[in-house]
């Protein structure tokens, strides 16, 4: 039984058929789904041979099982899959950018090395993106199209090595996707607005953003405040709080409550911003380093959602904590 946070990596080039190599659209998905059950074999037993399921793959990516075959059968012919007569044995997908590489790319496109795809996230989104378009009766090839879109922003992004930020703007638009990544405008608004109503990307005006769901959950949260975001900031609006309680002393107006990081090193302030109009976080002291609990998560996650609406907006609070010197 793999553990819950099991994961692979993948090189972006090959993800996103960068060098226009494949002609299905689904065969470096496909791959993904192979290289998730199968990665054992690159690293202990890179001879040993497995069958796939045509029929299961179909279903997991609601397309038919002839489409599940021409996206094998470009991997064996790019590779990346070896048959041995019914049976097929695992190649690492670098192989895509040894083999196939252009020299003559005026630009390269900036990745990171790989992205590193989780196995319960990527099955947790593919189900959230097929519950939103299948009713629908809308194209089932949208399906996959929403898989690039997303991991495409995660990886220009570089959110999918910021995985402490919760939420982050993307410099990309709707204008320079659709020029990236082809298309055209009418569709990209779909693929966008399914992701936005599966709560994987916040679609705003002019804005996208990518969600670390790990930390914000926007199936519980549902960004009832517009302005929502995490700008950095480089002077602190914060003043320490006063060493003692007194009469005289006032909590903050932009005071909102105190929320736990993920492994428990650090506590952060939530509070309004009036320069940004955003309710936002910002470190406040060193925690006690043991890590966030679920109902931590579900407290911090309610008063970013909700400010002094939230049930667990306490005034008295903001005494709790010192500001670390």
């Amino acid at each position: 039984m793999k553990k819950d946070d099991y994961h692979v990596q993948i090189k972006p080039e090959f993800l996103f058929d960068d060098y226009d190599v494949f002609k299905s659209g689904y065969t470096p998905w496909l791959y993904v789904s192979i290289k998730l059950k199968y990665n054992y074999n690159l690293d202990k037993a890179p001879y040993k041979t497995f069958t796939v399921d045509v029929n299961t793959m179909a279903d997991y990516y609601a397309t038919t099982p002839v489409t599940i075959y021409e996206a094998l059968k470009e991997l064996e012919t790019t590779g990346l899959l070896i048959k041995k007569k019914r049976k097929y044995q695992l190649v690492d997908e670098s192989v895509y950018l040894t083999k196939f590489r252009k020299v003559d790319i005026e630009e390269a496109t900036k990745y990171p090395d790989f992205i590193q795809l989780y196995r319960d996230d990527y099955k947790d989104l593919l189900l959230q993106i097929k519950r939103v378009i299948l009713p629908t009766g809308k194209n089932k090839r949208l399906i996959i199209k929403c898989l690039k879109v997303f991991y495409y922003l995660m990886a220009r992004n570089r959110h999918c090595l910021l995985i402490k930020e919760p939420l982050l703007e993307s410099s990309l638009t709707q204008t320079s996707l659709v020029k990236l990544l082809g298309g055209d405008h009418k569709v990209l608004k779909v693929l966008l607005s399914v992701l936005n109503n599966t709560g994987y990307i916040k679609v705003k005006p002019g804005k996208i953003f990518t969600i670390n769901k790990e930390i914000f959950d926007p199936e519980k949260h549902w960004f009832t405040k517009p302005e929502v975001c995490l700008p950095v900031e480089t002077k602190p609006i914060i003043q320490p709080p006063l060493t003692s309680q007194s009469e005289t002393e006032k909590v903050p107006d932009y005071f909102i409550g105190f929320g736990k990081c993920r492994d428990g090193k650090d506590i952060s302030i939530i509070y309004y911003s009036k320069k940004y109009k955003s309710i936002m976080t910002k470190r406040w002291c060193a925690g006690d380093g043991v890590p966030q609990t679920p109902e931590e998560f579900d407290i911090l996650n309610n008063l970013m959602n909700y400010g002094k609406e939230s049930r667990h907006y306490n005034p008295e609070s903001f005494w709790d904590y010192k500001k670390a010197a």
